[in-house]
């Protein structure tokens, strides 16, 4: 059977993976900025172009529902969440709303 690690032995154990880790860090980090240009500029020129050639679709079907939204709430200011306005209710229907 295995004994449970003393607290000395886990520091120790910790002490020397962040040293480690911090070794790796260092030692990698002149690539990072290279690995941004050469990644991340690239997917932002493919989100910008999709972006440019997405507007002219996308532009006339968002101003669609804008107006159709608006057209429907100047409609719908006096309609009840049924679907009935208040003067077409029945007494019966109002216990049931």
């Amino acid at each position: 059977m295995h004994q449970r690690p003393s607290s000395a032995d886990l520091a120790t154990e910790a002490n020397g993976l962040s040293t480690g880790l911090g070794i790796l860090t260092f030692t990698f980090f002149p690539f990072a900025l290279p690995a941004l240009v050469f990644v991340v500029a690239p997917l932002a020129l493919v989100a910008v172009v999709g972006l440019v050639l997405a507007i002219p679709f996308a532009l006339p079907i968002w101003l669609v529902r804008a107006v159709r939204r608006r057209q429907s709430r100047k409609a719908g200011s006096g309609m009840l969440p049924g679907g009935s306005t208040a003067s077409t209710m029945k007494p019966s229907d109002a216990a049931v709303s």
